[in-house]
């Protein structure tokens, strides 16, 4: 006979089964965890989703002090809330275990046994989960811990922004909803292609990296390891650095003999690839139009030749692109193709700026010190944080552009901790006396004014009768 949940067991079992596969940085999430935890405040810290899963855990265990109960033992809707808290249940036990895996196979950078494993899958068995299942669940399970990993621990700040952009990545690896992501998505993600913009220095390349170290990466019970090292599954390329000549060989490879110097075949970035993979393309932008009709054809079809070469390859992994111009603007002035950008956002989340998340929370300034402190030196230095900081809160103005962003106050920060003091170069913070110019800076000043006016490389070159590549270093 089957079984039904009371109407008490309901009403909690119901909100966790439906938080377990709720966006965990979404508004959703946190009514339902205002509800369980009767804490209206608005506060969103790590130490709340932490008392959360303390309150989830302590709940679940009590249901289950008798022993796991078979999900299939129950009817209709209270099966599917069974189903769903016993794996969450699984996963709370067990968060630990996976960041410290998560942690060695960083350091190693290969796959390593999983110590855990054959109790984690036992338990699973023992709620009536297949084998099959089990497996799939368990690296479910471990994707989920990296994107918390990488998401929460990388990406740093407690502004408006950041929170939105920790949404935004979350739904880039598991859609809106866990269980609609584990039902259609998890095997065929890699056809959806995601478009970071932003200005430099935002750190598009470090939001791209936290979503390539979160795919799903299956599990080998033969050699109780995940079939990948989830390390290894990330790669990217800035596309300015090379002249168009060598973009196509960078990117498709070549065959030896297809071109002058190529003396041996060359295994291009899609060959690399895997279905479990992520490519980061970064400055998109800067392609030129032939390049970016070639690009437009593997991203459709997905399948390319090497260069030289009449053999088909099939592109397999997920493709991330970047920019930090305008590409609206390049559209409408025949640089960049629609078609092509079409194809590359399927999604689009745009990075803030560093002046952005300063105004929106007045902490925001010490705490991305605090972390870049932590990151410099491997460990968290709290005296010498709290030297940086005032020198920067003196000697900064008070509404500092940041136009280098994070990559800026970076740099800042190194240069506090030499000379224990901050030089701006920007004009807002130290007027140049222009006659003291040479030609070089008028010219810089200029192409930086036609910049903020265009957002485009290719255009300031083009105004100024000059190479796209000169225009850039005018920029830096």
């Amino acid at each position: 006979m089957k079984q039904t949940l009371s109407n008490s067991e309901k009403a909690t079992l119901s909100i966790i089964s439906e938080i377990s596969n709720l966006n965990p940085f979404g508004e959703k999430r946190k009514q339902l965890e205002t509800t369980l935890l009767k804490d209206a405040s608005k506060n969103d810290s790590l130490e709340k989703r932490i008392q959360l899963n303390r309150f989830c855990l302590k709940a679940l265990t009590t249901y289950y002090r008798n022993g796991p109960t078979k999900y299939s033992n129950f009817k209709n809707n209270d099966k599917e809330i069974i189903k769903n808290c016993s794996l969450f249940y699984v996963y709370l036990q067990h968060i630990t275990t996976l960041d410290q895996h998560i942690e060695k196979e960083l350091a190693s950078k290969k796959t390593i046994p999983f110590e855990a494993s054959k109790s984690i899958l036992r338990l699973l068995n023992n709620f009536g989960f297949s084998s099959k299942e089990s497996t799939h669940y368990f690296a479910l399970f471990y994707q989920i811990r990296r994107a918390y990993y990488f998401i929460e621990d990388t990406l740093f700040g407690q502004c408006e922004s950041i929170n939105t952009l920790r949404f935004q990545l979350w739904n880039a690896l598991f859609t809106w909803n866990i269980k609609f992501y584990d039902d259609y998505c998890h095997s065929n993600l890699s056809t959806f292609s995601l478009l970071f913009l932003g200005d430099t220095g935002t750190g598009k390349g470090t939001a791209a990296k936290a979503l390539g170290y979160s795919s799903y990466i299956p599990f080998d019970l033969k050699t109780n390891k995940f079939k990948y090292c989830f390390s290894n599954l990330f790669l990217q390329t800035n596309l300015s650095q090379y002249p168009e000549s060598l973009i196509e060989s960078e990117l498709f490879g070549h065959k030896k003999g297809s071109f002058t110097d190529s003396i041996d075949n060359y295994e291009g970035l899609f060959s690399q690839l895997n279905e479990h993979s992520t490519l980061f393309l970064d400055e998109i932008g800067d392609l030129t139009l032939e390049v970016q009709v070639k690009l437009l054809n593997v991203l459709q079809d997905r399948k390319y030749c090497p260069v030289g070469s009449k053999e088909t390859k099939e592109l397999k992994g997920r493709v991330l692109t970047a920019t930090n111009q305008d590409l609206e603007t390049q559209i409408k002035n025949n640089l960049f193709r629609e078609d092509l950008f079409y194809r590359i956002s399927s999604d689009t989340i745009t990075l803030p700026t560093l002046a952005k998340r300063i105004s929106q929370n007045n902490k925001e300034l010490a705490l991305l010190s605090e972390n870049i402190i932590t990151k410099i030196f491997k460990k968290p230095i709290p005296e010498l944080a709290s030297f940086v900081i005032n020198i920067l809160k003196d000697q900064i103005p008070k509404h500092y552009s940041w136009c280098g962003n994070v990559r800026e106050l970076e740099q800042c920060i190194k240069q506090i901790i030499m000379t224990q003091s901050v030089s701006l170069s920007r004009a807002e913070s130290n007027p140049p006396d222009i006659e003291q110019k040479d030609a070089k800076s008028l010219l810089s000043t200029h192409a930086k004014k036609l910049y903020e006016k265009y957002k485009s490389y290719q255009l300031v070159a083009k105004e100024l009768n000059i190479d796209w590549r000169t225009a850039k270093n005018l920029l830096r």
